[in-house]
């Protein structure tokens, strides 16, 4: 009986944990699209336009130099690497 208590307790443990990991990643999530935003804006004060998407993604964030195709203003690289989707 005190075996089953426990394992109980265990499980109720366990869940709780993966419910506030959840969140955990959804608080991190929502702030990193915030920053992003953020920094979009920021491109597009510089350079008159939002930076190309390259593969889905924000790689041409990363660009030291004016992405084909696009006007002067750019005054990138505005990230280091290229964010990973969370």
């Amino acid at each position: 009986m005190g075996l089953g208590i426990l394992a109980m307790l265990f499980l109720f443990a366990f869940g709780l944990m993966r419910q506030v990991s959840r969140r955990t990643k959804v608080v991190v999530a929502k702030s990193s699209i915030s920053q992003y935003a953020v920094l979009l804006e920021t491109v597009k004060a510089d350079a008159n336009y939002y930076p190309p998407a390259t593969n889905n993604t924000l790689e041409s964030l990363t660009y030291k130099t004016t992405p084909t195709g696009y006007g002067n203003g750019w005054r990138g690289p505005y990230i280091n690497k290229t964010p990973v989707d969370p």
